[in-house]
């Protein structure tokens, strides 16, 4: 539920608890890491075009 609601460090947080040769888990896995390093790179992004003081 985690992952469908974008909620993607609680998602990494339980998906790094599940045995990753479960069906599934590690393709599930590598999605979760691949939105949160998407979104990191948004907020450089935004740092980059809207410094703080």
């Amino acid at each position: 539920m985690k992952y469908l609601d974008g909620d993607w460090l609680e998602a990494k947080v339980l998906i790094d608890k599940l045995d990753t040769n479960s069906f599934g888990v590690a393709e599930l896995k590598v999605e979760i890491e691949k939105k949160i390093t998407e979104a990191e790179e948004v907020d450089d992004l935004l740092d980059y075009f809207m410094p703080t003081p």
